[in-house]
C-alpha cells in the first residue's frame, strides 16, 4: 500500500487524479461514500468505462470548505508559544 503522502503526488501522468482504490486508500471512504459525494457533485470526478478517478484538488477544496464551517482557519495555528 502506497503512502498517504505518495497518494497526494500522484503520477505525473495523472496530472493531480486519483483512481477511485487509491481515493480509498488515501480518506478511508467506501465506494458508496464516494459515489455520494460524486452524485453531489462535491468531489470532481472523471469515469473512463469502468474506471473513475477523482481530481485531488476537489478533496482539498472539500476539506477546506468543511474546515472553515467547523470555524477552523489554517491562519489561526500556530506553534510560535507552544
Amino acid at each position: 500500500m502506497q503512502s498517504n503522502e505518495n497518494l497526494l503526488n500522484a503520477s505525473p501522468k495523472l496530472n493531480g487524479w486519483l483512481t477511485e482504490k487509491e481515493m480509498q486508500a488515501l480518506t478511508g471512504f467506501k465506494t458508496t461514500k464516494l459515489w455520494q459525494l460524486r452524485s453531489k457533485n462535491l468531489l470532481v470526478s472523471s469515469k473512463i468505462g469502468t474506471k473513475i478517478f477523482y481530481k485531488v484538488d476537489s478533496l482539498i477544496a472539500l476539506l477546506e470548505k468543511n474546515a472553515m464551517k467547523s470555524g477552523i482557519n489554517n491562519n489561526d495555528y500556530s506553534f510560535d508559544n507552544v
